[in-house]
């Protein structure tokens, strides 16, 4: 018999908000324990396929139970990396369809044995979950700990949030709008057409809005001040990161500036990897100059584009009249 032995692995808890609301109205309908079952299952066919579609993706484990999803991977090198726009993905879809998730990331001990998993990553992923109050991931320290004091720098900047509350969570709707824009990009140089299982750059924002003020309207959301407190938190960081966008893509980039977390430096130097990734690759016969105009020329469109931001933004007042003292008006 052989020794078990816990590994280091990056566990991601995630919890499907509202489901046990709809377990609770489904009562014995069959029609509708069939939906829930149907939806379960597409979650776990959607997660593996953003994971198949990332490229230098590690080897990740998907498990479902109820409205919990538990995802787990080895921490070998800079695992968590490839595991962002998955999650990030995740996020944005699931939300897309009216289903936010709230998570807890941690690397450490664990171990996975047929269909066993415990250990103390998980637990302190759970615990995390619970903290994070409203529908956002939030990550342990332990998960860059291990980075080089530059490369922690740039994903604590680029990829997390830091919150009053005191905790760091992943920033998803900007990592999978950027993500989505690399490879929209490249499809198009190549003179290719690519469909995600998401929204396209362009709808991105505004699908995410659409659907928290489609939860936000809910009689059920607006009955309980408790959730509707959290998805006005959700609309918060939704505003956050479109101004966040607007400010930082219209930002003139020269090549004296430094290396900074923000999205108009995150696509700089993407297109500065994408042009010697296609050097090596089936465009090696193109010119650096060709490469470099066209990812310009794609930048700067972009940078036009901040009404794309700004007219996605959530008036808070008028979305949740409830949480807001207004002034007496007279007669």
């Amino acid at each position: 018999m052989g020794e078990e032995r816990y590994k280091k692995y990056i566990v991601v808890f995630l919890d499907i908000l509202g489901f046990q609301d709809k377990i609770r109205e489904a009562g014995n309908d069959p029609s509708k324990i069939l939906s829930m079952a149907d939806l379960l299952d597409a979650v776990k066919e959607k997660v593996i396929e953003l994971h198949q579609g990332i490229p230098d993706n590690p080897h990740l484990k998907v498990r479902i139970f109820s409205d919990t999803i538990v995802l787990s991977c080895l921490d070998e090198g800079e695992a968590f990396l490839s595991m962002v726009p998955v999650i990030s993905l995740f996020q944005a879809s699931m939300a897309q369809q009216g289903h936010f998730l709230r998570g807890g990331i941690v690397a450490g001990d664990h171990l996975e044995k047929n269909y066993t998993i415990f250990g103390p990553a998980i637990i302190q992923a759970y615990k995390l979950e619970k903290l994070a109050i409203w529908p956002r991931v939030v990550i342990h320290a332990s998960v860059w700990s291990d980075f080089k004091p530059k490369v922690a720098e740039w994903v604590k900047g680029m990829t997390l949030l830091p919150s009053p509350d005191g905790l760091t969570y992943l920033n998803y709707l900007q990592h999978a709008f950027i993500w989505t824009v690399e490879e929209e990009w490249k499809s198009e140089y190549r003179g290719g057409k690519i469909s995600f299982p998401w929204p396209t750059s362009l709808d991105m924002f505004d699908a995410h809005k659409n659907a928290i003020l489609n939860r936000a309207k809910a009689s059920n959301v607006r009955a309980n001040i408790d959730v509707l407190t959290k998805y006005h938190s959700l609309a918060e960081y939704h505003n956050m990161v479109a101004e966040i966008m607007c400010k930082y893509l219209s930002f003139p980039i020269k090549g004296s500036d430094p290396i900074l977390p923000t999205p108009a430096h995150a696509l700089h130097i993407i297109g500065a990897v994408w042009a010697e990734e296609f050097q090596s690759k089936a465009f090696k016969d193109d010119s650096e100059e060709k490469r470099k105009k066209f990812w310009e020329s794609k930048m700067a469109a972009l940078s036009k584009k901040c009404d794309l931001f700004l007219t996605s933004r959530i008036d808070l007042i008028d979305t949740f009249p409830d949480l807001y003292l207004r002034p007496n008006r007279q007669p």
